[in-house]
């Protein structure tokens, strides 16, 4: 996928909501690309805790792989909220929820607009 020519049809006044764990790559530059068009986006992080004993152990190969991925992950993430975009964790149903009324309320305040 292109994010050069990502074209969703969605309007400056739609609300994305991306459900996703954010590991591939290409989502979360759409999800970037989206956010700078002035499209409101909001992240609900999917992906939740992994025990290490499920992988083989911190120090296992496959272990220390998955460290390396949740790192690189993490810098991702941040550089999204950092645009704006919030980025939330996966609580079962209720998460979409607590999302809209903060969403709510943030669209509330008054915004600044450049020119």
């Amino acid at each position: 996928m292109k994010t050069d020519s990502l074209e969703l049809g969605v309007m400056g006044d739609c609300v994305v909501y991306v459900l996703s764990t954010m590991l591939h790559a290409p989502l979360v530059a759409a999800t970037a690309l989206l956010s700078a068009r002035g499209i409101s986006v909001v992240v609900i992080d999917t992906l939740g805790e992994r025990a290490m004993d499920e992988i083989g152990g911190s120090t296992s190969a496959a272990g220390l792989a998955w460290r390396m991925r949740m790192l690189e992950r993490t810098t991702l993430l941040d550089r999204l909220a950092a645009l704006g975009c919030p980025v939330v964790p996966w609580r079962g149903a209720i998460t979409v929820d607590e999302v809209l009324r903060q969403h709510q309320r943030r669209q509330q305040l008054p915004r600044v607009r450049s020119r």
